[in-house]
């Protein structure tokens, strides 16, 4: 979630009905924030929530700009662009995505 005005997050903490310090901690931190073309992600982690299997997530240390590879499997990390990640309504769209950008790069010469 990227920064909110103080003023903002108490507000969306007492409609939630939590602490705001909850919400302070999955803020992104200010310097993590930067103009994207690329979101960076490993493809293996990308749909294994350990704690929901049904729900996949984005990882935050996908967001930190220093994010290189992945510390739990070897091989290259993918990307989806910042224009096909806007097109995507919820985190299914972007996993059915990033599927579909796997499968073309597994075949790429399949017309």
């Amino acid at each position: 979630m990227p920064p909110l005005a103080p003023v903002l997050l108490q507000r969306l903490a007492g409609f939630a009905r939590i602490p705001v310090r909850q919400l302070e901690a999955i803020q992104m931190p200010v310097e993590w924030l930067r103009q994207e073309r690329s979101y960076w992600y490993c493809k293996h982690c990308l749909g294994m929530n350990l704690q929901d299997l049904t729900a996949p997530y984005w990882k935050r240390r996908w967001f930190k700009p220093g994010f290189e590879r992945c510390a739990e499997h070897e091989g290259p990390l993918a990307s989806l662009g910042a224009c096909q990640m806007r097109k995507c309504g919820n985190m299914r769209d972007i996993v059915k995505r990033a599927e579909a950008k796997a499968r073309k790069w597994e075949r790429p010469w399949d017309f």
